[in-house]
């Protein structure tokens, strides 16, 4: 069985304003994003989410994963689904404002 570090690239990144370190796997035969993993805090205390993308679509000519899976002890939590990405739409700043 192969490990999926020998798949992917691993990049670790830290945020130069709070340190957190993130660190994304992409693929090595196509050099997409497969996951990310990242810590926040859950109840005052550092866990480990796993974030997994997938369902890669080509909208105005750049890509976008239309769903990503969020993890927490290798259970999911959060789940999102996007049906349709329109970029440059205009929206009205009305929405913005605080009622």
């Amino acid at each position: 069985m192969v490990e999926p570090e020998e798949l992917t690239y691993k990049i670790k990144l830290t945020n130069k304003d709070d340190g957190k370190l993130t660190t994304y796997f992409i693929g090595k035969t196509d050099n997409m994003l497969i996951k990310s993993v990242g810590t926040k805090e859950v109840q005052g205390q550092a866990t480990e989410i796993s974030t997994f993308y997938s369902d890669l679509k080509e909208f105005a000519g750049a890509k976008f994963f239309l769903t990503r899976s969020m993890q927490m002890n290798g259970q999911e939590f959060q789940a999102i689904t996007f049906t349709s990405v329109e970029p440059d739409v205009t929206i009205d700043e009305k929405l913005f404002v605080m009622p």
